[in-house]
């Protein structure tokens, strides 16, 4: 990983601040994303959340990347065609 991904903050990435936390440590793991990014000392546990840009600042080097975010499911459930159908019919989309 030789270059920092810009904007892409998944959770469960681990990185690495340009300053150590109070307790020594600088490594931290991505717990929430948005507008905010939530994160946990891997040191002692302390959460912390900073907004995006103040983040992007700070992070140094991912050490780890976290998991790529799952499709939604596409099943729904279909409204029953006759009354005497059971409302529990799975659909799925058919793939284009």
């Amino acid at each position: 990983m030789s270059e920092i991904r810009k904007a892409a903050i998944r959770v469960g990435d681990v990185v690495e601040t340009r300053k150590k936390h109070p307790c020594g440590s600088s490594q931290w793991e991505v717990t929430r994303t948005g507008a905010d990014i939530k994160m946990k000392c891997l040191g002692c546990g302390r959460l912390v959340m900073l907004d995006r840009e103040t983040f992007l600042k700070r992070r140094k080097k991912i050490i780890t990347e976290g998991p790529l975010p799952e499709a939604p499911d596409m099943t729904y459930y279909a409204p029953a065609a006759d009354p005497g159908e059971s409302l529990n019919a799975y659909v799925t989309p058919d793939a284009p």
